[in-house]
């Protein structure tokens, strides 16, 4: 699970700035890292922002998680994007396109039988501070 913070994290050292050269950038963990972390995923826009979502086990429930990095900035707060009703996620995936709108989408299973109960998405405008409303893709 920690591999995959790690992985995570070693993805988003090339996140720079498209206007400049790709630098390195100082691993940071974007989850708990005393948590369980299941799956995860990155996409950089072409100005540089940068958005991460993963699965996180918090309170015993799985989560889907993000975090936005500027650029040249820092990996701003976390935003969850499952309902608190119950609902688990998994699978987050992230999309951007040229504008730097983000979409991340991500499936939501009903415990105890953990079938799968939807597929979600939400976006998030270049330069926005928050999500737009949580959409059903599939139910």
């Amino acid at each position: 699970m920690r591999a995959l913070l790690l992985a995570i994290t070693a993805t988003l050292v090339l996140a720079a700035p498209a206007e400049a050269a790709p630098q390195w950038l100082q691993p940071v963990t974007v989850g708990d890292p005393s948590g369980v972390n299941v799956s995860g995923d990155v996409a950089v826009a072409p100005n540089g922002t940068t958005l991460v979502a993963w699965t996180e086990n918090v309170g015993g429930k799985y989560r889907a998680r993000t975090r936005v990095r500027p650029p040249g900035g820092a990996f701003g707060q976390i935003h969850e994007l499952t309902p608190a009703d119950g609902r688990e996620t998994g699978q987050p995936r992230v999309g951007v396109d040229q504008q730097g709108n983000f979409t991340v989408v991500w499936d939501e299973q009903q415990p105890p039988t953990f079938a799968l109960n939807g597929i979600r998405a939400a976006r998030l405008p270049a330069g926005a501070g928050s999500f737009e409303a949580i959409e059903t893709v599939s139910s």
